[in-house]
């Protein structure tokens, strides 16, 4: 359990960082098509234990990206 807080961990890390520059550029029409795309992945994916951990890795990573364009 604890490497895959750490995958979701460090997706939530590199989401804060890339939805500055993703809100700068595109706002809240980038953000969501972005956070869609694992969610939907994921429904096919959980199923593998390691496309699972990639999948909360992305989640984490796109949920974190939204934040700043939802902010503006």
């Amino acid at each position: 359990m604890s490497p895959i807080l750490l995958v979701l961990g460090v997706g939530l890390i590199g989401g804060n960082r890339l939805g500055g520059r993703l809100a700068d550029s595109g706002g809240v029409a980038r953000a969501l098509p972005a956070m869609l795309a694992p969610l939907c992945a994921g429904f096919f994916a959980m199923p593998q234990r390691a496309t699972a951990v990639a999948i909360t890795g992305a989640s984490g990573l796109t949920a974190f990206a939204t934040v700043p364009a939802l902010q503006l």
